[in-house]
């Protein structure tokens, strides 16, 4: 495998509880697409899905005006990476694949 630069893509929610869904979806196609197995990507999205709920809770109990959440979904060339942040704050490891062993290298986040 050849090394790949380093890609982000970013995807800004509301933070509306009924869109943990759709980080799942999310999460599983991304992973898919950057070459995990289907059954690691489906275990990644679970983490991602259950992760990002409790984001939504901190944010729904934040006393900003703006509830926004922000899905970064991170390419590196040993792995990829789904971190999740609220609004301003800091950033939280939701699920990290590693790629050399893609049929069952989820690790946990840091």
């Amino acid at each position: 495998m050849s090394a790949r630069k380093r890609e982000i893509l970013a995807l800004t929610l509301p933070a509306d509880p009924a869109l943990a869904c759709l980080t799942g979806l999310v999460s599983t196609h991304f992973f898919r697409q950057n070459g995990i197995g289907a059954a690691a990507a489906r275990r990644g999205a679970r983490s991602v899905v259950k992760r990002f709920r409790v984001l939504l809770r901190a944010a729904a109990r934040s006393s900003r005006q703006a509830h926004t959440l922000v899905l970064l979904l991170e390419t590196r060339a040993s792995f990829l990476e789904v971190i999740g942040r609220a609004g301003g704050g800091r950033r939280t490891s939701l699920a990290r694949i590693d790629r050399q062993g893609s049929s069952r290298g989820m690790t946990r986040p840091a």
